[in-house]
């Protein structure tokens, strides 16, 4: 194709080299690709923040997750049930509560309710 000399008769009377008129076809294809691309790149870093957000609802979640290109898992069905990891299993305790650090099942017997600043190791303003 660029060692050819043949006119494109698309062009009609303006008798455009073929070289010429598919480079014309593919320089807003690459131009645009390259901003997409870029675009992407930016807002990484900032979905993989906001999608380690634990409150979000799992639709954004997964949204997020396919936008970003991030693996993602379907995690809308509801939580299963499971027995409670520390009571004597003859309590028959059922939770749908896990905890966040070992993933162990747990009953509302079992659970601590902390602020995210405490949790996260900050200090909490009446200490």
């Amino acid at each position: 194709m660029h060692n050819s000399d043949t006119i494109d008769q698309s062009t009609g009377d303006m008798c455009k080299p073929e070289v010429i008129t598919f480079y014309n076809l593919i320089k807003g294809v690459q131009h645009r690709l390259y901003i997409k691309t870029l675009s992407l790149d930016l807002k990484k870093p900032h979905l993989v923040t906001r999608v380690s957000i634990p409150t979000h609802p799992g639709e954004l979640e997964c949204i997020i997750k396919h936008v970003a290109g991030l693996h993602v898992v379907n995690n809308l069905s509801p939580p299963v049930q499971q027995f409670c990891g520390i009571c004597p299993r003859y309590k028959n305790m059922r939770t749908k509560k896990i905890c966040a650090k070992c993933h162990v099942p747990i009953c509302n017997e079992h659970t601590k309710f902390v602020c995210r600043r405490y949790a996260d190791g900050e200090k909490c303003d009446d200490e």
